[in-house]
């Protein structure tokens, strides 16, 4: 009986210490219900360092989600310690399409926020859409938009019937020489 009991009450213990504390992967401190210290690098106790903190995710028990961060304040919030370039360098959140290449990747970096759609095969990298690159410009068609609107690869039409005939439809954009121009 006395067996019993000690069995009984070590695996209460556990599940209450399991309870309190989450569970860890690479790390013996835990900083929400699950935490992955993916460089094993934390501390056995207390807080990790904000450099600790780069290669680790947590999930919190109100759900919400840290990469790079073991406080998040949002439901999904990415920290990184290196600039966002605009180019492919591993940082930010990356959506992407496996037989295209076409991807959406959202960045930041110490003076703006990055938006960017881009296709990615194995010859070019073509930008079809920046938000805010650098300097609160936006472009279609390119990474490096020089005012606050830069559209690149406008087709060319004599004027609006021949949009028209060209499949385009009201609202549409074209360009006559250097003149942006509607289709109407």
């Amino acid at each position: 009986m006395n067996k019993k009991i000690l069995v009984f009450s070590a695996i209460a213990l556990s599940a209450l210490t399991f309870a309190q504390t989450g569970v860890g992967v690479m790390t013996e401190n835990p900083q929400g219900t699950f935490h992955v210290d993916a460089a094993g690098d934390n501390a056995a106790t207390g807080a990790p360092t904000t450099a600790q903190q780069v290669n680790d995710m947590v999930v919190l028990n109100n759900g919400k989600v840290g990469i790079g961060t073991t406080a998040p304040s949002h439901k999904l919030e990415v920290q990184t310690s290196t600039i966002y370039t605009g180019v492919n360098t591993g940082d930010g959140i990356k959506f992407s399409h496996p037989l295209t290449g076409s991807n959406l990747i959202i960045g930041v970096n110490p003076s703006a926020s990055i938006i960017q759609a881009r296709d990615i095969n194995a010859i070019t990298v073509s930008t079809r859409l920046s938000l805010n690159p650098f300097g609160g410009n936006v472009g279609i068609g390119t990474a490096a938009p020089g005012s606050k609107l830069s559209v690149v690869g406008l087709v060319e039409y004599a004027d609006n019937a021949a949009a028209l005939g060209a499949g385009l439809v009201a609202g549409d954009f074209y360009r006559t020489g250097d003149v942006l121009k509607v289709v109407h």
